[in-house]
């Protein structure tokens, strides 16, 4: 099991006080402390790649409610959530560098690369607590749902 799941926001503001979220300037959005368990694993002692796709997933959604948040504080609550739209993950690339130790602790940092109309592009990095062991990076492409396709 996942003993800790911690992500804490990181949005960085530019001079205006306010969150760009067309820019294409990568900036880190979130940070996940995490603690994994004995019980996740793949091979003896290595977690299963499937859970790792997993967190970086939840990893990206949580990223995206940081930067949603910046936007809604930052306005004075003249953004309000429902102005912001719902988003589903359309691609997940992970490309696995080490193995990841079962019962680890680690980060994973949460960064917003662009943004192209509907189209939110995201990166994230599974690293030792340290920073020195990079043991997992992922890409991510987030589309915005029209309101009109919500209606069922």
């Amino acid at each position: 099991h996942v003993e800790r799941f911690n992500v804490y926001r990181r949005v960085q503001l530019n001079p205006n006080n306010t969150l760009d979220m067309n820019s294409t300037t990568k900036a880190e959005v979130a940070v996940a402390d995490v603690k994994i368990g004995e019980q996740l694993n793949g091979h003896i002692g290595i977690v299963h790649g499937g859970i790792i796709s997993l967190m970086f997933d939840d990893a990206f959604g949580w990223g995206y409610g940081a930067m949603a948040m910046a936007l809604i504080e930052k306005s004075g609550n003249e953004v309000i959530s429902d102005d912001i739209p719902m988003v589903v993950t359309a691609n997940l690339s992970i490309n696995y560098r080490n193995p990841l130790p079962a019962g680890s602790e680690f980060v994973v940092r949460v960064y917003h690369e662009k943004t192209e109309g509907r189209k939110i592009h995201m990166s994230a990095r599974l690293e030792s607590k340290d920073g020195s062991i990079l043991y997992t990076e992922a890409t991510a492409l987030f589309m915005t749902i029209k309101k009109e396709a919500l209606q069922v």
